[in-house]
């Protein structure tokens, strides 16, 4: 059973795909019950805390295999969601709007009851040993209006940032995160003891990858051509999204950014004096799982790109690049030059600008994070509208 089959076929009462789903959903699901089951006795586990499993239906015989595990075997929940499927998720007949949310797969096979009562009933499982955390207020107040969720079996989590971590770096500490982040770039075959040559792959190669490729992807610099020197040491602005890679984080709108930026007056004066600056986007988060359901998206990311330089200025064309980290931390070089693994809060340190131009987000972190270090932030007014105006602050009485 894969993600697709759920969600992205429509099925027919009685198909051989509806019959085979079924099976198939029963078999993972008992699997699971049998491997999960066998670790929670070894190791004599007494609470259980799934991360967004029963939120989203990323996994659904996981999600099943929990509740059956949790309520036979009597263990407590502390069921830790982040974002729900009904977020900007719809059935199509009763979206108002032409414009379809970034959920909206979700509710594919709505139509059938004994399907979509499956999902309704898992994300999340309402049961008195299980207590529900969420993100927002918003989230909150759904759970219990809509789905019945007793309000004594729901809070709010906290968010904190981590400020011995997230924090400004002086000028050495810049030139060794950067380092480390060149050597991720260049990959394991282009480095040599101190000396390496960061260069670009050409883009146009990058457009019809697919699930394979994206499993065993190591950390990418893209271009207008193959093998164009660069550095993130100098003479570059780094502009940072620190997310995963999928459709509603629209990373294509940083692209729009920066065409509006090379035609800035006072900025393209500041571009055309300095021959040698660059503009790197770097991406750090991977792509989203499962990589079947997401790689369009990559291509789609990549093919704008191309779009992007072939729109700008001939001479501006091998001055903007596009990198992927792809949520790498270190590499077999980094034990050659006694490197520390490369962490998300380093890279925000030494980034010029953020930016989530996300269309909706559970929480929306990278601005809570970004402002700890003192980076200047570049974001929509993503969805849901509660959630942001509650990261920036504006439920907060004045003085």
């Amino acid at each position: 059973m894969t993600y697709k089959d759920f969600f992205e076929t429509r099925l027919a009462r009685g198909s051989s795909e509806y019959n085979q789903l079924i099976e198939q959903l029963w078999q993972q699901t008992q699997r699971l019950c049998k491997e999960i089951g066998e670790i929670i006795e070894q190791h004599q586990i007494q609470l259980l805390i799934p991360c967004n499993v029963n939120a989203n239906p990323g996994n659904v015989a996981l999600a099943l295999a929990l509740v059956i595990l949790s309520e036979k075997m009597k263990i407590p929940v502390l069921n830790n969601s982040h974002d729900f499927y009904w977020e900007d998720g719809q059935r199509a007949e009763l979206r108002k709007k032409k414009t379809a949310g970034v959920r909206d797969h979700f509710f594919t096979n709505a139509h059938l009851g004994e399907v979509f009562t499956l999902i309704e009933m898992l994300y999340p499982w309402d049961s008195s040993s299980w207590f529900q955390t969420v993100l927002s207020s918003s989230q909150q107040s759904t759970l219990i209006d809509n789905f019945g969720i007793n309000p004594g079996n729901i809070g709010l989590m906290p968010t904190c940032v981590d400020l011995d971590c997230y924090r400004q770096v002086d000028d050495q500490e810049r030139i060794n995160i950067l380092k480390r982040m060149e050597v991720l770039l260049c990959g394991e075959d282009h480095v040599c003891g101190e000396q390496l040559t960061l260069q670009s792959k050409a883009v146009k190669n990058y457009q019809n990858i697919d699930a394979n490729w994206i499993e065993n992807a190591s950390p990418l610099l893209l271009g207008a051509e193959d093998n164009i020197n660069h550095t993130l040491l100098t003479a570059n602005l780094l502009f940072v999204q620190p997310t995963r890679i999928l459709a509603r984080k629209r990373i294509e709108y940083n692209f729009d950014f920066i065409k509006s930026l090379l035609n800035h007056s006072t900025f393209k004066n500041i571009f055309d004096r300095n021959p040698a600056l660059t503009i790197t986007l770097y991406v750090s988060g991977p792509l989203a799982f499962p990589f079947n359901a997401h790689c369009d998206y990559f291509n789609q990311l990549t093919t704008a790109f191309e779009v992007l330089l072939n729109s700008i200025d001939v001479c501006y064309q091998k001055r903007i690049f596009l990198a992927f980290n792809f949520g790498t931390e270190k590499n077999a070089r980094f034990a050659e030059q006694s490197f520390e693994p490369l962490k998300i809060h380093e890279i925000y340190a030494v980034a010029n600008l953020v930016m989530l131009p996300s269309k909706q987000e559970g929480r929306g972190l990278p601005l809570l994070e970004a402002a700890a270090v003192e980076v200047p932030i570049l974001t929509s007014r993503y969805k849901p509208k509660a959630v942001f105006r509650e990261v920036i602050g504006k439920h907060l009485s004045k003085g």
